[in-house]
């Protein structure tokens, strides 16, 4: 006769054998998932650039006397005291009856003429960097001797600045370029001129200054000197 087992002894062996099934249902739910997901196998490709770099450039300027007038010297970016004479120098002008009230408009006397400064400068962007702008500022103008009844020679002498991008030849005015100025010495004092735009790095532009004391002036004229300060700004 079959030996039949105890009930309490079944239910035992079904409370032990339940959990063994949840827990494989649950492992096998969690394979299905992450199979799903992607992260257990898939193709991938990838690609570093290393070499993602960016400069800034710079921004000098350099003024060389080339025309011989006033001196031959480079003065580079930051000097305050640059010996090169636009004006000229000379000590022994006189009136100039040929320009006397004349308004040179991009064109003055083809022969240079000994009362008539001609100075000619090279304005160099030595940077790498483009600049936007070139600019020419007058300061005060000073005459001298200036005792009461000597007359004021900064308003008398005449300037007229010329731009070019390739080398003038000093007395031949249509080699001169545009002409960016023309007026007095105390007009200059408070002018602030663009004279070149869009000057790349390495590039240069020409200034040609022509100055004279206009026919107007008379013998209280006589023995006086101008003074005035020109500063050069390259802008981006």
């Amino acid at each position: 006769m079959t030996k039949r087992t105890p009930r309490h002894v079944n239910k035992a062996r079904r409370r032990r054998f339940f959990p063994l099934v949840w827990l494989g249902a649950a492992g096998a739910a969690l394979t299905l998932g992450l199979g799903i997901s992607g992260t257990l196998a898939g193709f991938t490709a990838s690609i570093t650039n290393n070499a993602n770099t960016a400069s800034t450039g710079t921004l000098t300027l350099t003024e060389t006397g080339v025309s011989g007038v006033g001196g031959t010297t480079t003065c580079a970016s930051g000097t305050t005291t640059c010996p090169l004479n636009k004006f000229g120098g000379q000590t022994a002008m006189a009136p100039d009856i040929v320009l006397a009230g004349a308004v040179p408009s991009g064109t003055i006397p083809t022969n240079t003429d000994p009362d008539q400064n001609v100075g000619i400068v090279k304005m160099n962007n030595t940077g790498t960097s483009r600049a936007g702008t070139l600019t020419l500022a007058g300061n005060a103008c000073t005459s001298t001797p200036n005792g009461s009844g000597q007359p004021n020679l900064c308003g008398t002498l005449d300037v007229a600045v010329y731009a070019a991008a390739t080398a003038p030849t000093s007395g031949t005015s249509s080699t001169y370029g545009t002409q960016v100025f023309y007026g007095t010495a105390t007009t200059l004092a408070t002018t602030n001129l663009v004279v070149a735009t869009n000057i790349a790095g390495g590039t240069s532009e020409w200034m040609t200054f022509v100055v004279w004391v206009d026919g107007s002036a008379g013998n209280t004229y006589q023995g006086l000197t101008a003074s005035e300060p020109l500063v050069w700004t390259l802008s981006t």
